[in-house]
């Protein structure tokens, strides 16, 4: 059954800003507010390829860092709204204090620019790793301060209290922590973990019990635009969608794929005496390791959340994980990303 609901935004006189406009999802919600008519503006940090925006929005696009006072400013002139999503993500080769300068210091330059500004509001694009380290179910109101399983959420934990610090000082900013993100242009995580399990032909799984909370991008894209619509000043949403197991999830994958090979399901413990070897192994080499320790981490605790205040105050839906799905699987295979 395909997903029919439409967002209906407010026309606004002044400009948007996407900020991490050339990531997996910045893309997509540049993308869908271009088509909607929006005057989008993209800041790109310069080292991020812009090959997933329309031509148009890439010869507009502006290069630089939010870490950087000034080009915030820049950027932002003329912007009514801003969606605040650059970040640093999980990498075992990056030194945390690069987490530290972009996801915090760099939410802090946006939000002190937004107020100067007289911008009307900001949505900042947090993550559930904020709010979920561990497997009971969560809702916005669960407040986790640590310990964190890394510095991504440790710091965008702290990203978060940047936002409703510059919140309390009058302007309007709305949380949304998107629980896991994935479709068409995810190479980072989710694509990776699509690769290393559907190429080989001897397939090892673990974790299969593990709840995992799954949203769509474009539905997760949705649910952005609804909270700049429609989400209450200083409040956070958890935007997902459907829940199932792990081993349900791989199971999904094969049977979209047809595939028919090996399954070896090791002892958890084992996978992650194995990650905690090799992670430091590929970072010394300067390579991303098939699997890190905060995705091994992700997936013990799994992403069993509530989202019951986004359906009710947003009026978010999603689409059925199987049809997402299959159209993420027919990209990485129009890409070439994944051969099977």
């Amino acid at each position: 059954m395909k997903n029919t609901s439409v967002v209906k935004i407010k026309k606004h006189s002044g400009k948007v800003l996407v900020t991490g406009a050339a990531g997996f999802v910045g893309s997509h919600l540049a993308e869908r507010l271009a088509e909607l008519g929006e005057r989008v503006v993209c800041a790109v940090f310069d080292k991020d390829k812009v090959n997933y925006l329309p031509p148009e929005l890439q010869k507009s696009a502006l290069v630089g860092d939010v870490r950087d006072k000034r080009f915030v400013a820049q950027a932002m002139a003329g912007c009514t709204r801003v969606f605040h999503l650059a970040a640093t993500l999980n990498e075992p080769s990056v030194p945390e204090s690069e987490f530290h300068t972009t996801n915090v210091v760099g939410t802090r330059n946006v939000m002190e620019a937004a107020l100067a500004l007289g911008v009307e509001k900001v949505v900042h694009v947090s993550s559930v790793a904020t709010i979920k380290q561990s497997p009971l179910r969560v809702d916005e109101e669960y407040l986790f301060e640590g310990p964190f399983d890394g510095p991504y959420a440790l710091t965008k934990y702290k990203s978060e209290k940047v936002a409703f610090e510059y919140g309390a000082r009058g302007l309007k900013v709305t949380v949304v922590n998107p629980t896991i993100i994935y479709g068409p242009r995810e190479t980072h995580t989710l694509g990776q973990i699509f690769r290393n399990y559907l190429q080989p032909n001897v397939r090892f799984v673990g974790f299969r019990n593990s709840v995992l909370n799954l949203i769509y991008v474009k539905d997760a894209v949705k649910g952005m635009m609804l909270a700049m619509e429609k989400g209450r000043s200083g409040h956070r949403y958890i935007l997902g969608g459907d829940e199932m197991t792990l081993g349900q999830f791989v199971g999904m994958l094969d049977e979209l794929t047809g595939t028919r090979k090996r399954v070896i399901a090791p002892p958890d413990a084992l996978i992650e005496l194995g990650v905690s070897i090799a992670e430091p192994l590929f970072s010394l080499v300067g390579l991303h390791p098939p699997l890190m320790k905060a995705q091994i981490n992700a997936m013990k605790r799994g992403t069993a959340v509530d989202i019951s205040k986004a359906r009710k105050e947003l009026g978010l839906r999603n689409r059925p994980v199987r049809e997402g799905l299959k159209e993420t699987l027919d990209w990485y295979r129009q890409t070439g990303y994944i051969r099977i």
